[in-house]
């Protein structure tokens, strides 16, 4: 199964204009000290998931997407899983700020 919890949640409007960094500030921090499903998450667990979750943020950043709940969507997730930010080599934040930059002035010269 591709999605555990319905992949619109994000949309809803009382969801969709959290900020992406508080969400995963607030998912990394739930992780650390839930008390169902096992208890606390190791720290061997969320580094692994912190890095993920950074990684869908700068492919967010370098399609120019809003860096808000509902930009959570299965489409781009599918972008991300497909962009070499997903699977390649990782890139700082900057650089991939820097590559949007570089995309969208390279589309008003064409």
């Amino acid at each position: 199964m591709r999605y555990r919890v319905d992949p619109n949640i994000w949309d809803l409007p009382q969801f969709a204009s959290i900020s992406y960094d508080q969400l995963v500030s607030d998912y990394l921090g739930w992780l650390g000290t839930r008390t169902e499903r096992g208890g606390p998450t190791s720290s061997a667990t969320i580094k692994p998931a912190r890095d993920t979750l950074g990684s869908f943020r700068k492919a967010l950043i370098i399609e120019r997407e809003p860096l808000v709940a509902s930009s959570v969507s299965a489409r781009n997730y599918d972008a991300w899983v497909k962009h070499p930010v997903g699977g390649g080599p990782a890139i700082r934040a900057d650089q991939a700020e820097e590559r949007a930059a570089d995309r969208a002035s390279a589309r008003k010269q064409a």
